[in-house]
């Protein structure tokens, strides 16, 4: 996008569907090249102009876990109380020395409180919401932090 607007709904008429957005092309697709130092790749949105995006108001799109979350749990325990629904796509901060461990997940169902999200796969990864302890100080790791994606 080079100085035009990608415009999906209106701050006074949000977009209320689920919208798509599809790259097209192969791995050997020419790169997009901005300038002698940055090449960008292929099948990608770079902007240079205005991206302006108008969804559904959600009341929370970031929490944090309640309890720990190990690899093959199907669900996560949280802080607030979400009105996510079957379908949103949600991230989940690493929280182990990898930093390559987030992950992304989809929603299956919630339950009726909101603060427990049942995921359509298990987790590979574990996600600590426990103090640790040092033997000198008790830490505090960041807790893991779900994010709704979808919107």
């Amino acid at each position: 996008l080079n100085q035009g607007v990608l415009e999906i709904g209106l701050q006074a008429l949000p977009f209320s569907h689920k919208a798509n957005l599809i790259l097209n092309g192969v791995r050997a697709s020419p790169t997009v090249i901005v300038s002698d130092s940055i090449f960008l790749g292929n099948k990608l949105i770079a902007n240079f102009g205005q991206v302006n995006m108008w969804g559904n108001v959600r009341q929370i799109v970031w929490t944090k876990l309640n309890q720990t979350a190990y690899p093959g749990d199907t669900s996560l325990q949280v802080i607030d109380a979400c009105d996510w629904v079957p379908g949103d796509v949600i991230t989940i901060t690493a929280t182990e020395y990898d930093a390559q461990q987030p992950e992304t997940a989809y929603v299956s169902s919630v339950s009726g409180d909101g603060r427990t999200i049942f995921l359509n796969s298990s987790l590979p990864y574990p996600h600590t919401a426990a103090l640790i302890h040092d033997g000198t100080a008790p830490l505090t790791p960041p807790k893991p932090a779900p994010r709704l994606i979808t919107h």
